[in-house]
């Protein structure tokens, strides 16, 4: 189902498959990728437990081998809403029986989007409900146009809000990432 939440500047939906992000105007200026299947078929998807391609698909967790489509399985996953009003949203999902033959972890993800004057905020959050350490990837994947005749390249950025502490996983010897064994990301 798509929700939109809107102010006087900005008017965002959002698909509860996946909590991905399916529109943003500013100004009567779409600014999101439309998805078009000849090119990307995809919006803005959110990516967990992890990002990118595993090595043959999967990956090591816990001396297990578990196997994890490309992106993970947040992206399709159906969300629930949890608060809606005229500018914000928070949608929720789970651990389900499915999740743990692929992810061995409990978790919760949760996602809030708001508008406030000309600024589109997305807040992310990935619980550990688990009585043990949860290793995962989580990453964002908006398609933006941001270059069009009223606006360049240079008018926008991204804030982060924060400095973040990455551990990576080693790769094994069969090109499977082994989040057993993990560096810190300078």
């Amino acid at each position: 189902m798509i929700y939109t939440i809107k102010n006087d500047c900005l008017q965002v939906q959002i698909n509860t498959k996946g909590a991905e992000i399916w529109s943003i105007i500013h100004n009567h200026i779409e600014h999101l990728w439309q998805a078009d299947p000849k090119f990307w078929g995809k919006k803005a998807p959110i990516l967990f437990p992890v990002i990118g391609r595993l090595p043959n698909g999967k990956t090591i967790i816990n001396d297990n081998i578990y196997e994890i489509e490309k992106h993970g399985f947040i992206k399709t996953a159906d969300f629930n809403v949890v608060f809606s009003d005229t500018d914000k949203i928070i949608l929720n999902a789970s651990y389900t029986s499915e999740t743990l033959k692929m992810f061995p972890f409990k978790f919760n993800v949760t996602v809030e989007y708001s508008v406030k004057n000309n600024q589109f905020i997305q807040k992310s959050t990935v619980e550990n409900i688990d009585d043990k350490e949860m290793v995962y990837g989580f990453g964002l994947h908006p398609a933006l146009n941001l270059s069009n005749e009223n606006y360049s390249f240079e008018d926008h950025y991204l804030d982060f809000n924060q400095d973040l502490e990455i551990n990576k996983p080693t790769l094994t010897k069969d090109y499977m990432l082994d989040f057993d064994n993990r560096k810190k990301v300078d």
